[in-house]
């Protein structure tokens, strides 16, 4: 590995290192809470019990509440306008009793709300009334626990989801890095295969020159004899002869060029390639700046789907 190369790894690592330190800050959490408040639903002002959902989108919270209502009965919900109806449900982690379930899911500033309305046994369910009675108590906690579970599962999703994408940037992002560095040992390489191959031709060029210096010896000294000669017909053999000699002169003289042409594009090919060495180091470098940056990125949602409780 030439200098230049490790000074260029120890970049890295350093960089590395950095963004571990960086990555140690703390990701603050959004707090999934569920609240009561009076509210107007179709049978007018009834007791709801409402949650905020960070990050997870209206489209899928409605198809995912329909889903958890439908569960674990035949009952189906139904639309009736903005509101998300299902009547006669049982759910024995809120009460024994039958429910009808009236639902509301709206965009709250960055967050989806979920608004829910319990009706049990004829009566819209609020934990204002006999707060003494237990088992009031119990159902009331029994309902947030209900929103609640289904409201962190769904940030849990849609920070899951925000993690794979971030994840899978971030390997693409290593394996373009990875590509880069695979061009740079290509080049490297291809200069002194390229070295080798001018030499090779600068010896070939010798070797042709002097195949064309005996083929020119060769045809003077046949013109020579052909002077001397008396003979018509031995005269044009002679010339006969000298044209095929001068055409391989000639086959020889452009196997020469093109070993000239050759190493020509050979020299540069070896240009080329220490240009693409330089711009592929500084490629390199910002390529990996960008994949440390991005390892933040994931450190951060990772810190912050472990914190979701």
């Amino acid at each position: 590995m030439n200098s230049n190369n490790l000074i260029f790894r120890i970049r890295i690592v350093f960089a590395s290192l950095i963004s571990l330190l960086i990555s140690g800050t703390v990701v603050s959490q959004q707090k999934i809470e569920v609240t009561t408040m009076q509210a107007n639903m179709s049978k007018g002002k009834q007791t709801c019990y409402y949650v905020n959902i960070p990050q997870a989108g209206l489209k899928t919270i409605k198809q995912q509440w329909m889903k958890k209502l439908q569960a674990n009965t035949k009952t189906k919900v139904t639309e009736n306008g903005e509101e998300l109806v299902i009547i006669g449900m049982v759910e024995h982690s809120i009460t024994k009793d039958t429910m009808n379930i009236y639902s509301m899911i709206f965009p709250e500033d960055t967050t989806t709300r979920l608004a829910a309305f319990f009706e049990i046994d004829s009566v819209f369910f609020s934990p204002n009334e006999a707060e003494e009675d237990l088992m009031n108590e119990k159902v009331d906690k029994s309902i947030q626990a209900y929103l609640r579970e289904f409201a962190v599962t769904q940030y849990r999703d849609a920070v899951t989801d925000e993690l794979d994408k971030e994840q899978e940037k971030y390997e693409d992002l290593q394996k373009e890095l990875k590509k880069l560095v695979n061009d740079e040992e290509d080049m490297e390489k291809a200069i002194p295969n390229a070295e080798n191959d001018i030499k090779d031709a600068e010896n070939s060029i010798d070797d042709l020159e002097r195949q064309m210096s005996r083929q020119s010896t060769r045809i003077e000294d046949k013109r020579i004899a052909m002077a001397a000669m008396t003979s018509e017909e031995m005269k044009s053999e002679a010339s006969d002869e000298i044209k095929e000699m001068e055409k391989e002169r000639h086959k020889l003289q452009k196997k020469r060029d093109n070993e000239r042409d050759k190493i020509i594009d050979l020299k540069s090919d070896i240009k080329k390639n220490e240009k693409g060495i330089e711009n592929g180091k500084k490629l390199q470098e910002e390529k990996q700046e960008e994949i440390n940056q991005q390892k933040l990125v994931v450190d951060r949602v990772t810190q912050k789907l472990a914190g979701i409780k």
